[in-house]
């Protein structure tokens, strides 16, 4: 990676601090008992709204609620129809899938690990600011004293302009990049998407998606080679490999495609690498 590196990846996490943290007198100096009973809130408030999401609806009452809801007496010809078509948008899947069940020590591991990465993330501030937090972990949840909130407030603000300007200046060359290939495909389109595979041939390597993906005309793995994609299950609450940034890059008569990733597990402990694939063209594939 150029621009989009792990390092720019974290100072844009960082900048939004200031934004995400309140101000707090208990944060002004290390309350174990203010730390323990906010950790508790904090934690239920997780699982809590874990088990509301989506990832654990039943698909099968979605199904049954979708008929209840057509099949409504005393609701207009009008009204009727309208149910009717949205039960075809979106009745076709509220059957399919498979049930995920919550699971609290699961979830009580994944709000560990969150809390665990926020505190190596802040960890990574200037060293003035540290030495005003009296609690990195109470900074973690959210808390902040208000001399900490007001260095925060120069801090994050020159972090998102230095970080901007990374972001504009890569996705301009990427687009400019772009333009030498046969067909263009929204590299700067990439970020979130997840990997699946990747297979190398003798005409090239293809990097596999969720639906379709790219193929890399005379294809080399240039970086990332020795690392291992997760295998991910759409219908299930587990691993994956996603792209958290991407870029492109022309070098003389071939293409550099930088990826990087996140191999996460399903208790969200997290593997940053870099993937760096080259050729003489890159092609989206279904």
């Amino acid at each position: 990676m150029k621009g989009k590196t792990k390092e720019n990846y974290e100072k844009e996490w960082l900048s939004y601090l200031n934004e995400w943290v309140r101000r707090s007198k208990k944060a002004e100096r290390k309350d174990e008992a203010f730390y323990a009973e906010t950790y508790r809130k904090q934690k239920d408030a997780f699982a809590e709204q874990e088990r509301k999401s989506d990832r654990y609806r039943d698909p099968e009452e979605d199904a049954r609620k979708i008929e209840e809801y057509v099949n409504e007496e005393g609701i207009s010809t009008e009204e009727r129809a309208r149910r009717i078509a949205f039960r075809e948008m979106h009745g076709k899947i509220a059957g399919k899938g498979k049930r995920l069940v919550f699971d609290e020590a699961t979830s009580k591991q994944r709000f560990e690990q969150q809390q665990k990465k926020r505190t190596e993330l802040f960890s990574k501030m200037p060293q003035e600011i540290l030495e005003k937090v009296a609690d990195l972990r109470v900074l973690a949840l959210g808390y902040a004293s208000a001399e900490v909130k007001d260095m925060l407030k120069g801090y994050c603000a020159a972090l998102k302009r230095e970080t901007e300007k990374i972001r504009r200046e890569t996705e301009r060359e990427t687009e400019a990049a772009e333009r030498g290939l046969t067909k263009k495909i929204g590299v700067n389109d990439l970020e979130g998407c997840v990997i699946t595979g990747i297979e190398e041939t003798e005409e090239g390597i293809y990097l596999k998606g969720e639906r379709g993906g790219l193929f890399v005309k005379e294809g080399e793995i240039v970086e990332g080679k020795e690392k291992e994609i997760y295998e991910y299950d759409e219908d299930a609450d587990g691993a994956y490999s996603r792209i958290l940034c991407a870029e492109l890059h022309r070098i003389r008569d071939r293409f550099e495609l930088h990826l990087f990733v996140s191999n996460c597990d399903e208790y969200d402990r997290e593997d940053l690498w870099y993937l760096t694939v080259s050729g003489s063209d890159i092609l989206e594939f279904d």
